[in-house]
């Protein structure tokens, strides 16, 4: 099902949590806003099976999203390539 995204949170204390959900449903221009005020908030917000999970910035090494959304903010650097 290529509507499935899958989100990968790595804390700073070595452990992780991985999640997987489908598509948002929304436009390209909402999509860029949500991911711009998610960034600004300090805080990461998921609903998880009915579940509200807050992920505080401060404790979150990085998260990984796959595949990348359409639609990044402003500031992403696109087409970079792990190095060996």
């Amino acid at each position: 099902m290529d509507d499935m995204r899958w989100m990968t949170i790595h804390f700073n204390d070595g452990s992780e949590m991985r999640f997987d959900f489908i598509i948002q449903d929304l436009d390209l221009v909402s999509l860029g806003k949500a991911i711009e005020k998610a960034v600004e908030s300090n805080k990461l917000v998921l609903e998880v099976e009915g579940v509200m999970y807050l992920f505080p910035y401060e404790n979150i090494k990085y998260v990984r999203v796959s595949p990348s959304p359409e639609m990044l903010p402003e500031i992403a650097v696109k087409g970079v390539r792990l190095a060996d």
